[in-house]
């Protein structure tokens, strides 16, 4: 079931343009969003919740065109931080932010605040970072939304406060009726509960696939200086130096057809996918 269908979504900016984006988001989904920064995402998330006014397109919510007061209840945008009102108590933040959803159900609110430990009579600054991001899920958890929409929300997490944190997410979409949109720059995290992969690169989506299917696309290669006119290079994408050898990546159908002899091959992360996918065009100053 689709949750989200995001349609040729356009804003012009003198400098910027957020060019015709589109992309589904299904039930039951943890949906990657990666690109480095500027390249369209927060514009993005602002469009599909009727943030910004857009120049052209169209946000289809649980089958329903347009995003009504009601359907916004059903999302829960999650900003990384909770620094506003740093004096106020879990408790009275609380009580402050329940009175704008008629869906707030205070049984799952006390639930989620005992399954993460949070004691309402602490103040915001009193809390750390992890502790700030699970009472942000556990408000939005409150009032059942179908769709999370979440903005580098591990950013600054030890390592266990994010592996909880993640946890958390692969727990919420066991409801086939709920789905996450993740942006983040911390794409180990993606490769642990990701199942797509949205890639956006000045303004256009580059990539919209499942992880496993991205994955399966390319391959990293590696070459030393001995090997490396022996090699077509116009096949590598986005090469570039590093500790005396040259590194690159190949659409897996490439290895089938063209010879890689001195090349070690192996399965590149997300990271060096997005990395070398930013740096293509590179390849032309290395002679290829």
């Amino acid at each position: 079931m689709k949750i989200l269908e995001v349609k040729n979504l356009t804003k012009k900016y003198p400098k910027f343009t957020l060019d015709h984006v589109s992309f589904d988001v299904e039930g039951g989904q943890i949906i990657g969003f990666i690109g480095r920064n500027g390249a369209g995402k927060t514009t993005t998330i602002k469009g599909i919740m009727n943030l910004i006014h857009l120049d052209e397109g169209e946000i289809i919510f649980n089958g329903e065109n347009g995003l009504t007061s009601k359907q916004k209840e059903k999302i829960a945008l999650l900003i990384n931080g909770v620094d506003f009102f740093p004096e106020r108590s879990i408790k009275t933040l609380t009580n402050i932010t329940k009175r704008f959803y008629k869906s707030w159900n205070e049984d799952k609110y006390q639930h989620y605040l005992n399954m993460f430990g949070l004691d309402p009579n602490k103040k915001i600054k009193q809390l750390s970072q992890g502790m700030k991001i699970k009472y942000l899920l556990c408000v939005a958890l409150s009032h059942d939304p179908y769709l999370l929409i979440l903005d580098e929300p591990t950013s600054g997490l030890d390592p266990i406060s994010r592996e909880e944190i993640l946890e958390i997410f692969l727990s919420i979409v066991e409801d086939e009726n709920k789905a996450i949109l993740f942006s983040t720059h911390i794409t180990s995290d993606l490769e642990k509960v990701a199942d797509k992969i949205i890639y956006i690169r000045n303004g256009k989506i580059c990539v919209s696939s499942s992880q496993k299917e991205l994955k399966n696309r390319y391959k990293k290669i590696r070459v030393d200086n001995e090997n490396i006119e022996k090699i077509d290079k116009s096949q590598i994408i986005g090469f570039k130096k590093y500790n005396g050898y040259f590194e690159g990546l190949i659409e897996n159908n490439v290895t089938q057809n063209v010879s890689f002899e001195g090349c070690q091959i192996s399965d590149p992360t997300i990271e060096e996918i997005m990395i070398f996918l930013e740096r293509g065009g590179v390849n032309e100053k290395l002679g290829a």
